[in-house]
């Protein structure tokens, strides 16, 4: 009996759903300190206030509580390995299933309801989730700047469920003043309930992951190719799962291109400015978008007056000129699971210390230089591929240049990738689904197996299908 392995899209979110919420309710009613079967953040303790923490890495921070048991820690590596296997299979399955890509539509549909149920998925693996909502009622609910100000400066912020549950109180936002105003009005329509605004944020990634693959349908016409988007694990689990906002500048990033390759330049530089509002790489777009107009006469003076205006708007809002810079530090000169991190890694087993500092700005002058002479060769080229060269530079920002990496940065580039370099999209999709096990955080394994594999691999079987070619 042949297995229809698409039909995981809908059964493991079910089953998911039906661990997570069980072991929660569990814990709430019980008021115990219970552990998920997966490796999951999420819990309900209850405190001596009557609140409840359901972020159990702030409840360890803000506490000092004892690590979890090993024979727990194995149970929760265990489930995950499970749940990326099947996630895997079903991937690798589905989009070589040709009866199954051939009918869009229904690729489409089983796509989107995978989606929705993730939606009611509790987050597993990141914390980020709660740094969006515990933001976002700080400014709603306490009139605190984001950027001047961090959650533990606030009265009894223990006491409120959507500031509790954050694992980085002690921490300014590292994201864009546009991301902080979505985080803003998000919070304000939960109206102080936890659970409505994490549907709330998630539902506004799903709207977001749908508008792409409706553009997407736009850009190709390659069934392949919107199947491994559609059914994209990384994607489906960082962005709807997890609920990590660099979907929204993936959409942003996706929708730019595609009206800029429709000679649309004024709303394409609007788009990426927004893009770089919420996480910053879109910034690095912005040429490509000025040389095609200028390559076509055309000077989108109404654009870059646009995201002026809207640039400076949010900098007064924000004060941004006042922001926390020496606690934002911190966060910005963190290196882990890079490039820079497996040399800094390598280096510290060999002489004991950390790589001089002044690397962080060779590896950032290196970036500059390259961005400047790719933009050079772009200006030159004839026939240039818009989203392609928008690939390899925004590939190199963050798997090369970036000190630090996450493998939800993927999501921002993966929908441009997948349209460009389908075969590496592929491969890091099924990489980087790793990052969900122990292998996250392994430095030097990290780097060489999710990213430094797939890409050897890939650049091989490109050098040998060109050679079949010639």
């Amino acid at each position: 009996m042949r297995i229809k392995w698409h039909y995981s899209y809908i059964a493991l979110p079910i089953a998911l759903l039906l661990v997570s919420w069980f072991n929660f309710f569990q814990a709430a009613v019980n008021a115990n300190f219970i552990y998920q079967p997966l490796r999951s953040f999420f819990q309900a303790i209850e405190l001596e206030s009557s609140s409840k923490f359901f972020n159990s890495a702030s409840w360890f921070l803000a506490h000092n509580h004892i690590k979890p048991e090993l024979a727990l820690k194995i149970s929760h590596e265990l489930g995950m390995w499970l749940t990326i296997i099947i996630t895997a299979f079903a991937f690798i399955k589905s989009v070589y299933n040709k009866d199954l890509i051939e009918d869009q539509e229904k690729v489409f549909k089983l796509s989107l309801f995978s989606a929705f149920l993730f939606c009611f998925l509790l987050p597993n693996d990141s914390s980020d989730l709660f740094g969006y909502i515990a933001r976002g009622a700080q400014q709603f609910s306490y009139a605190s700047n984001p950027f001047h100000n961090v959650i533990a400066d606030l009265s009894n912020w223990r006491a409120d469920q959507l500031l509790a549950n954050f694992l980085w109180q002690h921490n300014p936002s590292p994201y864009g003043p546009f991301s902080m105003l979505i985080c803003k009005f998000v919070s304000a329509l939960s109206f102080g309930n936890l659970f409505l605004a994490i549907f709330l944020f998630k539902f506004l990634n799903f709207t977001a992951f749908t508008l792409i693959l409706l553009i997407a349908q736009k850009i190709t016409s390659d069934k392949f190719l919107f199947a491994i988007l559609a059914l994209n694990p990384i994607i489906l689990f960082e962005s709807i799962w997890n609920s990590h906002n660099d979907i929204q500048m993936g959409l942003a990033i996706i929708l730019a291109l595609y009206y800029c390759q429709e000679k649309r330049y004024n709303l394409s530089i609007v788009l990426l400015c927004l893009g770089a509002l919420i996480k910053y790489l879109s910034l690095v777009l912005i040429p490509f978008v000025l040389i095609d107009a200028i390559k076509n006469r055309k000077i989108p003076f109404l654009g870059i007056i646009s995201s002026a205006a809207i640039t400076g708007f949010l900098v007064y809002y924000y004060d941004l000129f006042n922001s926390n810079f020496t606690k934002l530090k911190a966060n910005i000169t963190l290196s882990h699971k890079s490039l820079f991190d497996s040399l800094n890694s390598l280096y510290k087993y060999l002489s004991a210390e950390d790589l001089p500092g002044v690397f962080r700005y060779i590896f950032l002058a290196a970036f500059i230089g390259f961005a400047l002479w790719f933009y050079y060769l772009y200006s030159k080229k004839q026939n240039t591929s818009l989203m392609r060269d928008s690939s390899i530079l925004l590939f190199v920002l963050i798997f090369i240049a970036s000190p630090k990496f996450h493998s939800w940065y993927l999501i921002s580039l993966l929908p441009l990738g997948i349209l460009s370099y389908p075969r590496l999209a592929f491969y890091f999709s099924i990489t980087h689904l790793l990052s969900f096990t122990f292998l996250d955080q392994a430095n030097i394994a990290n780097f060489a197996l999710m990213t430094l594999a797939p890409s050897v691999l890939w650049f091989k079987s490109q050098r040998h299908r060109d050679m079949l070619q010639t």
